[in-house]
């Protein structure tokens, strides 16, 4: 903290009474301290600190700070300081020897403050009391109240500045009346110009809210000008409903109310005013001293005054410093209200934005820029530059102001007086006009057109295809590389473009014998009624000589002549390109070295024209025209009209565009083309080649020599009819009549959809579609990779699509359909032959193709092959195939591989050779017999069914009802499925599958002994052979039947039925629940039981019985004459009634004897027997 105090200086007049008006006399120098005593203690001097002394606020000093330092803040406040605006230095002092004080007492009633002076009291400033509790409290200070005001007020006398209305003894000049009121200092007691001075009258936030113009001048006198601060391109802005001053988009000044009442200095840069916000009309002056008006109800009430009691501006200028410019602010950006803004002394850029603007740029280079709206813009000295946007915006301008220039985006200008140049901004054509000075006027990117008028004018035409009007030796045009196809009129009588670069055109407006001369672009040079001489020089050029007897040499290049004159003379020499004569005379016979002629006059006029030995193209009218073409290659076009055309020697072409066009070709006369847009034509003798030109439907027909015939973008029908022709339909769905196999059909890629009708078998060209036969007998009609659609005819066809999703029609006929996608189509009349589907897909259906019978395989893996109602032939391949025919009796033929027979028809043959792998049929059949080769069969149904095989080892399967399966001879796998099943087995190797709980099942079987033991889940088991039977059950409840012989039966574990039948049968009981079924009269049985206790009594037809196990047995018979055998225990055999014979065994037997004829057998030393 710097304690030094400042010493003073005398400040001298400057001759300005405005600014002398406010000085006290003398100004600090050196750098000025300040502080913000808090006790009274810090003044060496009686007063004012005697009376009720006290610091001033918070808000008194960030004010005071505000004023003084240009470091207080951010640095938008800058510029309003004093540190800011002069070369002042403010440093915080001590509170007992700064040079500027601030501090509050009773003595004075508002505030007071010493000016600069090394006393005690010099600089110290006092705040009083008077307002204490009141809106003008000073304590308070806001941007625009009286004690804001105060503030500022106070801080200038203490820097040396006195009132303005009041004579010091050091200075007794005052300021001039005019300028003696607030909008010019904050040091003086007059509001407003012509106000008493008795006390201040303005709206309670009506008070300035900077130092002023006068005040900063005066204090930028003693202190010196600050150029550094904001001294870049600084942008002040306002907003309309607060009153904020921004700086740089900061906010510097926050008003008490919204008023905005200030005064800017800019130390440099290029600046900006912003009022881009506002809607009202703005009055903006640039000038030193000047104001600007931003809204009405933004000016402070002064309470009183020339401008009906409110201050004449919101913003007030600096005044210049020592005439210095670099503080003036250069540009305005205005807000949507008809503006009125004007510059000074700068460059300035003035922009009105919306609204009907005026704008004035005073001197310097300014740019005016109205916006949109009808503006009025005056530059002034200075070369300005005005953007122009309407059409009605005025341009103001003085002789001797400068090069000026207009720059606009509207289409059409003409330059006012005074202003010499004129520049297109725009991006469409655009036509400027020149006024009498020498103008410089530039176009566009577009074509535009440039006409200076009188004077020296340079024309620069940019992009696109412009127009320069050329009416004075001195006028300049300048044309880019590139920028288009321009032309220059000019009434001249002689011009050249030799020396003017990137023009191509000229028009010689002039009545009198003109002289054209081009360059070495391709030129159109054009003249009037005279006899005129056009030369072209290199490029191709077109020469127009106008009416007269015109001299037209075209140079180098591919020249076209325009001849009006019979007297006309058109020279080109040899090899200088391949040039066009277009004439209006009726008659014309091409000179030397001219190729083309073309006539150009009346089409009620028929046209004679004549060529010559070179390769000419000759172009008729609408009337009846004759061309002959002579030697070489001609081109003959009559146009309109019913025109003769004769080719002569050449290879020529006929351009055809009436039915009644006569085209005259010689034999041997060259190979030659018509060309035409009718909608049908026939080529007439000697003619090879045709070619449609038109855009629709077109039937081109050939004649007897090898032509080449040409389609378009319509459906075409092309026929070359005898002759090996060359057939080209272009885009569209062409139809091609093929006559010959020689015929060659060309379709490019993706042009339509396409046909080939064919006299003969066929294989389809590139990119044609579809194919049809239109001639007799067998046809073979073949696709490519396309999507085709094949029809053939009556005879038997085979038709192959190829590659592709193809339709095939046979029609009548045995036809043959070649299918190799899913997607291809087959249509086969009803009653149309016995029809063949061949393909090489794994798996095809004909369910759906009602009228096809046989579907054959051609590949070499698995297939998959699906009949229809019809009686169809399926034929496999050498896969494992799977055939089914649907309904009908169809014929099933699997080759090779392990096939599958679907069987639904009883009339249905699987036909099958040997040795071509395991093959199964399926059916739903209710009975089926396998045939020959064929290995498996497998029931698909849900009801009984009897399934046999045949001598090979069978596999078959039931499903869920009663099935009988029968493998017949060889080795059998039979499979019964759900339901009560009969298995017939009639060899050992026969093997029988039965599910868990599926059904009570039988085996019935012809061999001499089986046993279900091995067969898990059959029940039940009949010998169905002759000769004796031993028959085995299993754990299951078995039903065990034999036959006439003796069998032996054995049910196992589990209660079994056992039926013998006739013959001398031997049962096997290991259950007492066993039941044995012996009829009358049925042989000699007996029961074999391994049980301790066993009778024969109910089994009245069984005679025997043997026990079979080691303890002992209890066994009794019946009525009959019982043989019953014990074992080695100790056994109680009782036969019951009849003569029985008891067999006891080793043990301690029991025989129990009821009849005289029955026997005892024991044997010796058999134990202890009792009778």
């Amino acid at each position: 903290m710097t304690n030094l105090i400042t010493s003073t200086k005398d400040v001298s007049l400057t001759g300005d009474q405005k600014v002398d008006g406010l000085f006290a006399g003398t100004a600090w120098d050196g750098t000025i301290t300040y502080a913000f005593p808090t006790t009274s203690s810090s003044y060496a001097y009686s007063g004012e600190k005697d009376y009720q002394f006290s610091s001033i606020s918070s808000q008194q000093q960030s004010l005071a700070l505000f004023f003084m330092e240009q470091s207080y803040g951010n640095a938008a406040n800058d510029g309003f300081s004093v540190e800011g605006f002069t070369n002042a230095n403010f440093e915080a002092g001590s509170a007992a020897t700064a040079t500027v004080r601030f501090a509050q007492s009773s003595l004075p009633d508002t505030a007071w403050a010493y000016t600069p002076n090394i006393g005690g009291r010099g600089g110290d400033v006092w705040f009083g009391t008077e307002y204490a509790g009141t809106e003008d409290d000073l304590r308070f200070p806001r941007f625009g109240n009286y004690a804001g005001q105060t503030v500022a007020h106070e801080l200038g006398h203490a820097l040396g500045l006195k009132h303005a209305q009041e004579a010091y003894a050091s200075n007794m000049t005052v300021v001039p009346s005019a300028y003696d009121s607030l909008e010019y200092t904050i040091m003086t007691y007059r509001t407003y110009v012509g106000d008493d001075g008795t006390g201040y009258e303005y709206e309670h936030d009506g008070a300035p809210q900077t130092f002023m113009m006068l005040d900063i001048a005066a204090l930028q006198e003693m202190y010196g000008a600050d150029y550094t601060t904001n001294s870049g391109d600084t942008v002040y802005k306002w907003n309309p409903n607060q009153g904020i001053t921004y700086v740089n988009g900061v906010a510097a000044i926050t008003p008490a109310a919204n008023r905005i009442f200030a005064t800017v200095w800019d130390g440099g840069g290029i600046d900006t005013y912003d009022l881009s916000a506002y809607t009202t009309a703005l009055k903006i002056d640039l000038r030193a001293g000047g104001y600007s008006v931003f809204s009405q109800g933004q000016l402070a009430d002064l309470g009183g005054g020339p401008n009906n009691g409110y201050a004449r501006g919101n913003i007030f200028n600096a005044l210049l410093y020592h005439d210095n410019v670099a503080s003036l602010i250069e540009n305005v950006r205005a807000g949507s209200g008809s503006d009125t803004i004007v510059g000074n002394e700068a460059d300035n850029t003035l922009w009105g934005n919306a609204g009907n603007d005026t704008l004035t740029g005073d001197s310097g280079n300014d740019t005016l820029d109205g916006g949109t709206g009808i503006d009025k813009m005056s530059g002034g000295v200075g070369d300005d530059v005005y953007i122009v946007d309407n059409f009605n915006d005025t341009v103001i301008e003085n002789a001797n102001e400068g090069t000026d220039t207009v720059r606009t985006a509207v289409g059409g200008i003409t330059l006012g007086t005074n202003v010499e140049n004129l520049t297109y901004i725009g991006t469409d054509g655009f036509a400027g006009y020149g006024n009498a000075a020498d103008n410089v006027i530039t176009g566009g990117t577009r074509s535009d057109w440039l006409d200076g008028k009188a004077g020296a004018d340079t024309l620069i035409g940019g992009a696109g295809d412009d127009t320069y009007t050329v009416d004075s030796l001195g006028d300049v045009v300048v044309e880019a590389t590139d920028g288009g196809v321009d032309r220059i009129f000019t009434d001249l009588a002689a011009y050249s473009l030799a020396d003017i670069a990137n023009v191509e055109n000229l028009s010689l407006k002039s009545d009198v014998n003109s002289t054209g001369i081009g360059n070495s672009l391709d030129n159109m040079i054009t003249s009037g009624r005279g006899n005129d001489t056009l030369s072209g020089g290199a490029g191709n050029d077109t020469l127009d000589g106008g009416q007269g007897t015109d001299s037209l040499t075209g140079g180098t290049g591919n020249d076209i002549y325009v001849v009006y004159d019979a007297g006309d003379t058109v020279i080109e020499n040899a090899d200088e390109g391949v040039d066009t004569v277009q004439t209006y005379l009726t008659g014309y016979t091409l000179g030397a070295n001219i190729e083309n002629l073309s006539y150009r006059g009346p089409w009620v006029f028929g046209f004679v024209g004549t060529g010559n030995n070179l390769d000419n193209v000759i172009t008729g009218g609408g009337a009846t025209d004759t061309l002959s073409g002579g030697a070489g290659d001609d081109t003959l076009d009559g146009w309109t009209g019913t025109d003769t055309l004769i080719g002569g020697t050449g290879n020529d072409t006929y351009i055809v565009d009436n039915a009644g066009d006569l085209v005259t070709e010689a034999a041997n006369g060259g190979v030659d083309t018509v060309r035409t847009t009718l909608a049908g034509y026939t080529l007439g003798s000697d003619v090879e080649n045709l070619t449609y030109s038109g855009t629709a439907a077109f039937t081109g027909t050939g004649n007897s020599l090898a032509n080449t015939i040409r389609g378009a973008a319509g459906a075409d029908t092309l026929d070359g009819k005898a002759g090996t022709d060359t057939l080209i339909g272009g885009a569209g769905n062409d139809t091609y009549i093929v006559d010959d196999l020689s015929d060659v059909v060309t379709e490019g890629l993706n042009e339509g959809t396409d046909l080939i009708k064919a006299l003969s078998s066929y294989a389809l060209t590139a990119n044609v579609e579809n194919l049809t036969f239109t001639g007799t007998g067998d046809f073979i009609g073949t696709g490519n990779s396309l999507a085709n659609v094949i029809t053939g005819g009556a005879g038997n066809d085979l038709l192959d699509g190829g590659a592709g999703n193809d339709t095939l029609n046979g029609g009548a006929g045995n036809d043959i359909y070649v299918v190799d996608s899913a997607s291809d189509v087959i249509n086969e009349q009803v009653n149309a032959g016995t029809d063949e589907i061949r393909t090489g897909l794994a798996a095809y259906s004909i369910a759906a193709l009602i009228n096809v019978e046989n579907l054959t395989y051609t590949g070499s893996a698995n297939f998959t092959g699906t009949g229809n109602a019809l009686a169809n032939t399926i034929t496999g391949g050498d896969g494992n195939d799977t055939l089914n025919g649907g309904a009908g009796a169809d014929s099933l033929i699997g080759g090779a591989g392990d096939d599958t027979y679907i069987v639904d028809n009883a009339g249905d043959i699987a036909t099958e050779d040997a040795d071509e792998g395991a093959d199964t049929v399926q059916t739903a059949l209710a009975a089926y017999t396998l045939g020959v080769n064929v290995e498996n069969l497998t029931y698909s149904g849900t009801a009984a069914f009897t399934g046999t095989g045949n001598g090979l080892a069978n596999t078959i399967r039931g499903a869920a009802g009663a099935d009988i399966l029968d493998g017949k001879a060889g080795a059998d796998i039979l499979i019964g499925g759900a339901g009560d099943d009969t298995y017939v087995v009639d060899d050992l190797a026969d093997v029988v599958t039965e599910g868990l709980n599926a059904g009570s099942d039988l085996v019935n079987t012809t061999l001499s002994s089986y046993a279900l033991t091995n067969i898990a889940n059959v029940e039940n088991l009949k010998f169905t052979g002759t000769g004796d039977f031993v028959g085995t059950g299993n754990s299951l409840v078995n039903t065990i039947t034999g036959g006439d012989g003796n069998d032996t039966l054995d049910g196992g574990a589990g209660n079994d039925t056992l039926r013998g039948g006739a013959g001398n049968d031997i049962y096997v009981v290991d259950s007492a629940s066993d039941v044995v079924t012996e009829a009358v009269g049925a042989g000699t049985d007996e029961i074999r039981t391994g049980l301790a206790a066993y009778s024969i009594a109910a089994l009245i037809n069984v005679e025997n019985l043997t026990y079979t196990g080691s303890a002992s047995f209890t066994g009794t018979g019946n009525a009959l004459d019982n043989t019953i055998t014990g074992g080695a225990g100790n056994d109680v055999l009782n036969g019951g009634a009849g003569a029985d014979s008891l067999i006891g065994g080793t043990g301690d037997d029991t025989y129990i004897v009821d009849n005289a004829g029955d026997i005892v057998t024991e044997a010796a030393a058999a134990g202890t027997d009792t009778l």
